[in-house]
């Protein structure tokens, strides 16, 4: 069937630009913080619909590690905040084929898709021996659509 509709899905093109940088503040622990750029132009052509979308967003990290003792084993603890930030995602769809009426090419829709991800972490490597280790974590998400 999608050969039949010549499905596909170019994707034009991206780019990616970031830096991650870490400061080490001591000799167990360090500051890391990036940030990255990112946008991603797609052309669905997956169905009866082509839809042109343009999305760029804005990542930013931010971690602290520490290593230390815990319960007199080694451990690393990582504390951090992560945000990922809509700046574009426009969407335009249009009929790819005649249907129910409409020419192929009707502009069929327009909307944009806007958002942000926030995810507070912690988490926790304990080292029992060389081949024994227990990892645990929790996060708090927050997600915002518009």
């Amino acid at each position: 069937a999608n050969l039949a509709i010549d499905a596909r899905r170019p994707q034009p093109g991206s780019t990616w630009v970031g830096n991650v940088t870490t400061l080490q503040i001591d000799e167990d622990s360090s500051l890391q913080a990036g940030l990255v750029y990112h946008t991603y132009p797609m052309d669905l052509n997956e169905s009866l619909y082509r839809q042109q979308l343009d999305y760029a967003n804005l990542n930013a990290t931010l971690d602290y590690r520490r290593r230390h003792r815990l319960f007199g084993l080694d451990s690393e603890t990582t504390v951090g905040l992560r945000v990922t930030h809509d700046l574009d995602a426009d969407v335009r769809e249009s009929l790819r084929f005649a249907s129910n009426g409409y020419a192929a090419g009707t502009r069929t829709r327009d909307f944009r898709h806007h958002g942000t991800d926030s995810t507070l972490h912690v988490g926790n490597t304990l080292t029992f021996n060389d081949r024994l280790r227990m990892q645990t974590g929790l996060a708090l998400i927050n997600t915002r659509r518009d």
